[in-house]
C-alpha cells in the first residue's frame, strides 16, 4: 500500500472531501481549477513520451504521476499570480505566436508533428497559452526588475570571455546576465508566490491515478 505524501509538494495543502463526497476537482488554487479530463491528457503525453515499460513499473509510474501534479501545481500558482497582476496573453497574440511556430513547419509536417506525438491541436494550443502567459509574468514580475551593473557586466564577460569571444553586444551580455541571475531568484520568488496562492490538492482523486506498490520483500 502506498502512501502520497502530497504536503512535500511546493505550496500544496491536503484537499478534503466533505460528508464522503470526492470533489470534482484534482488541483485548485485561486479559483482555478485542474480537471480529471486536464490530468488525463498532460498523464497520457508523458507516458507516451516516457521509457518504454513505465506502465507496468508502479515506482516509476507512480514517481510520473507525482512529478506531474508537483508541475501542475506550480503552473497553477504562476498562472494565479498572472492573472492577480492583469497579464493576458490574447487570442491574436496566442494565434500569432503559433502562427510564427508553423512558420517552422514546411507544408502539413506541423500537423504530421502533432499527430506522430499523439498531441491534439486544442491540447497544443492551450499549452502554449499556458507558457505564454507564464513567460510573460516571469519577465514582468522576475526578470525585469533584476538591476544590472556595469561592474557586474564585466565581471560576468571576465568570467564567460570564452563563451562570449564573439559576443561583443552589451545588450546580449546584459541579457544572458539578467537570465542567470533570475534563474538563480527563482526559487524564493515562486517559494513567496506559493505562499500568496496556495495549491489545494485532492488527494482521494489523485490517489486513483496512482498504482498499488508490490509488497515489500519479507526478510
Amino acid at each position: 500500500m502506498f502512501v502520497f505524501l502530497c504536503w512535500l509538494l511546493p505550496g500544496c495543502q491536503e484537499g478534503s472531501a466533505p460528508s464522503g463526497k470526492i470533489e470534482d476537482y484534482l488541483l485548485k488554487a485561486g479559483g482555478l481549477v485542474i480537471s480529471d479530463a486536464e490530468f488525463s491528457e498532460e498523464l497520457e503525453l508523458k507516458r507516451v513520451a516516457y521509457a518504454y515499460g513505465v506502465q507496468n513499473d508502479p515506482d516509476a509510474y507512480n514517481t510520473l504521476v507525482i512529478d506531474l501534479v508537483s508541475q501542475l501545481s506550480e503552473e497553477l500558482v504562476l498562472r494565479c499570480a498572472a492573472r492577480g497582476k492583469g497579464i493576458v496573453v490574447s487570442a491574436q497574440e496566442l494565434q500569432a505566436a503559433e502562427d510564427g511556430f508553423r512558420a517552422d513547419y514546411p507544408d502539413d509536417s506541423f500537423e504530421a508533428m502533432l499527430l506522430e506525438n499523439a498531441i491534439s491541436h486544442g491540447f497544443w494550443k492551450r499549452r502554449l497559452g499556458i507558457r505564454l502567459l507564464m513567460d510573460r509574468l516571469i519577465q514582468q514580475d522576475l526578470r525585469d526588475r533584476i538591476e544590472i551593473t556595469s561592474r557586474e557586466i564585466l565581471a560576468y564577460y571576465t568570467r564567460n570571455k570564452d563563451e562570449f569571444e564573439s559576443m561583443k553586444d552589451e545588450a546580449a551580455l546584459v541579457a544572458s546576465l539578467r537570465m542567470e541571475k533570475a534563474e538563480a531568484e527563482y526559487p524564493d520568488w515562486i517559494k513567496t508566490l506559493e505562499g500568496t496562492y496556495p495549491v489545494s490538492i485532492n488527494r482521494v482523486r489523485i490517489e486513483q491515478y496512482l498504482k498499488p506498490m508490490k509488497a515489500a520483500i519479507e526478510e
